[in-house]
């Protein structure tokens, strides 16, 4: 069948990686002359986003697979793609109706709708709106890679890493670098465009290009290289990486801008780290932050805490507390156990109990600092903009 109008949707908001897919994925459908609808009631077909990082994440996206299963009543197709279909893949077995296509095979798009231009051409630079943020968001802050004046480049698919409580590999794959030569013309593209502020978005940005032959450094290297007034965004960059390129680093930053990186520590406390599977020591992570805002003071740093992780002591959770002070921007998840990753096995589970004594206390740093702490765990994103609101009165 040819589709000629289609609606698409997502289950999830905040994620700039996952944003980046749906807005290609809109491109890739106006591009081929597919109208879109608003509503799936007026489609032939309806594409939905999914997100599953956590537990609540995933029980989000299938509920929403359930509830457009029910208002499209087996008349049009389904079209689920992000992290779901490759995570929970067994959700699916009895899901008349329903095409699958995960964020590693989107190129089934093309044999879905016939494409006379493929997705692999479409790289869209700036993000949709409607995939970033929803309605239930007050506060956009939270979610601080959108903006309309921000260039995205996609560098990279997939990561590198083995962190024992990440089920997002499965989806996501290998790694698969772009070219350095398509992100410098994508740059190039967009300085004379007039943007400034380029957001270089990965899985994990840091394991950027051994596949093809050089390294994350290697390319900011070229960035640095390219004439005009401009700073850059580094999404996702994990703190061995940026170990690694601590000496490189001396050199690249007198000559680019590096204005926010996304550092995620997800432990403050170094037994932990190593259950996770992070290859790095908390001090040491700290002690290039500091070297790297000594160099560039203009430098911010957000980073993300896991807790509740298996086996996790109160003092262990407060190693993590007492490091984030060193951040510009922390949030905390409630670790969530994932089927089928090596964390899953773990033993010593946090009581409820215990997990909402360390909540309470996340709570007071947002009391205290409610432009630097938050949850970005959508169990907690509610209570926390009422609990803001009650702070505020």
């Amino acid at each position: 069948m040819k589709y000629k109008k289609v609606h698409i949707c997502s289950s999830f908001n905040g994620c700039a990686v996952n944003s980046y897919l749906m807005s290609r994925i809109y491109d890739f459908l106006l591009g081929n002359g597919i109208s879109l609808s608003g509503t799936p009631d007026d489609c032939d077909a309806v594409i939905l986003g999914t997100c599953a990082n956590v537990r609540m994440d995933e029980i989000k996206a299938m509920a929403a697979v359930k509830g457009y299963l029910k208002q499209c009543r087996g008349r049009k197709p389904l079209i689920v793609t992000g992290c779901l279909p490759d995570i929970n893949p067994d959700f699916f077995k009895d899901k008349p109706g329903v095409i699958t296509v995960g964020a590693k095979a989107i190129d089934e798009l093309d044999r879905i709708f016939k494409a006379r231009h493929p997705i692999k051409d479409f790289r869209p630079n700036n993000l949709q709106e409607k995939f970033c943020l929803d309605d239930t968001v007050t506060d956009s802050s939270y979610y601080q890679y959108y903006s309309p004046a921000k260039y995205y480049i996609e560098i990279s698919r997939g990561c590198l890493n083995h962190c024992s409580y990440c089920a997002i590999k499965k989806a996501k794959g290998k790694l698969k670098s772009k070219p350095v030569e398509l992100v410098i013309a994508e740059f190039r593209k967009g300085l004379s465009l007039g943007f400034k502020q380029f957001v270089l978005l990965g899985d994990e940005c840091g394991g950027y290009g051994p596949d093809i032959g050089t390294d994350f450094s290697g390319l900011l290297k070229k960035i640095s290289r390219l004439k005009g007034d401009f700073e850059i965004i580094i999404s996702n960059l994990e703190p061995s990486r940026l170990i690694d390129m601590r000496g490189s680093l001396k050199d690249i930053l007198p000559r680019l801008r590096i204005s926010y990186i996304n550092l995620p520590l997800q432990s403050g406390n170094d037994r932990i780290l190593k259950l996770m599977n992070r290859n790095y020591r908390a001090q040491e992570a700290a002690k290039i932050v500091r070297e790297i805002k000594k160099l560039s003071p203009g430098t911010r740093f957000e980073t993300n805490f896991i807790y509740g992780f298996p086996s996790e002591t109160r003092k262990e959770f407060l190693d993590s507390l007492k490091v984030s002070g060193l951040f510009d921007t922390v949030s905390f998840f409630i670790y969530s156990k994932r089927k089928g990753t090596l964390a899953a096995k773990l033993k010593g589970r946090i009581s409820r109990e215990e997990i909402n004594y360390r909540t309470g206390l996340i709570k007071k740093l947002i009391n205290k600092d409610g432009s630097r702490y938050y949850f970005a765990d959508a169990r907690l994103q509610k209570e926390q903009r009422q609990f803001s609101l009650k702070r505020d009165l």
